[in-house]
């Protein structure tokens, strides 16, 4: 089979200017860049999909009507989410339909108001659809940590020809509802943030994934509450090594870094519980793990001390 290649800018321009810049979905048309930063909000999602085990693929589709424009519609991040997340209510011909009238809809309406993509933003979506972009990448610190994600996704297998001197793995893991994501997973070389960092950017550079997800071990606060196998969830990061060190104690100057919202919003309404079934085994009983929203203090220091855990608490 011959290396699918993403869309030209020339098709990801046309795309953009049969949307009119524009949500297809019927009845949302919510504008795909913002007017004041400039800020590209488009997500292109393929009618059938571009690999196989994707929503609504087509094996005998010709490869390279795969990326072309016919094959491509122009969404917001929530309706792009819901048609490939229920494919079978949302069918090859009905995503024609509504790309055809919306497209009739700018022609007669807002042929005047179509927004001009600029290179920058051309080449951003077209890596979308590329054939190494991704839905998430998941960076782990341990080998302990990267065992239990195998475990978890035993879909992951090696990936080959990358570009850089870290080793992947790539899945299309199938969803409850029909759809599917696609994932990357990478082993930090070492731990601490540099390290991290640099994971992070040769991730991103490598496969463009739509969200970045760090996953481990964290140490809790509260021993009253909290259990060995609970999950807890970021709503904001503290990165807690900036300070400043005086003869009485380190004076904290921390920063803090809030989550991505789309997804703290989906685990804030989570409410299938299956995934709790497959987790090993926990140290201590047999119960189901709780799941805890709040801060999740960052550095390069593993905090082992109770007065050092207080102190982080307070700042």
């Amino acid at each position: 089979m011959a290396k699918r290649t993403p869309p030209s800018q020339k098709t990801v321009k046309k795309l953009f200017a049969l949307s009119g810049g524009r949500c297809a979905f019927p009845g949302c048309r919510t504008r795909l860049v913002d007017t004041n930063t400039g800020a590209m909000l488009a997500e292109m999602c393929h009618i059938r999909a571009a690999s196989p085990g994707g929503p609504r693929y087509d094996e005998h589709q010709p490869e390279d009507e795969r990326n072309g424009e016919e094959n491509l519609l122009l969404l917001c991040p929530t309706h792009h989410s819901l048609v490939d997340q229920i494919p079978d209510e949302y069918p090859v011909d009905w995503l024609v339909s509504i790309k055809r009238q919306h497209e009739q809809w700018v022609l007669e309406r807002l042929n005047k108001e179509v927004s001009v993509l600029n290179v920058n933003q051309a080449t951003d979506l077209a890596r979308q659809v590329g054939e190494k972009s991704v839905d998430f990448a998941i960076i782990v610190a341990l080998e302990k940590e990267f065992t239990a994600i195998k475990r978890y996704f035993p879909e992951l297998k090696r990936a080959t020809n990358n570009t850089d001197l870290r080793t992947y793995y790539t899945a299309i893991i199938p969803t409850a509802l029909g759809g599917s994501y696609r994932i990357v997973v990478t082993l930090m070389h070492s731990m601490g943030n540099l390290d991290a960092a640099n994971s992070a950017a040769d991730l991103i550079r490598e496969w463009s994934p739509r969200f970045v997800l760090i996953n481990g071990i964290a140490g809790g606060l509260n021993r009253e509450e909290q259990n060995f196998g609970d999950v807890v969830v970021s709503d904001h990061v503290v990165y807690y090594e900036l300070g400043k060190v005086h003869k009485s104690g380190i004076e904290y100057r921390n920063r803090q870094f809030q989550s991505d919202r789309t997804l703290l919003d989906g685990m804030l309404n989570l409410r299938d519980t299956q995934w709790k079934h497959r987790l090993p085994d926990r140290p201590y009983g047999n119960e189901l793990p709780q799941i805890y929203f709040g801060p999740i203090a960052s550095g390069d220091k593993v905090i082992a001390s109770a007065d050092a855990a207080d102190q982080l608490r307070s700042i």
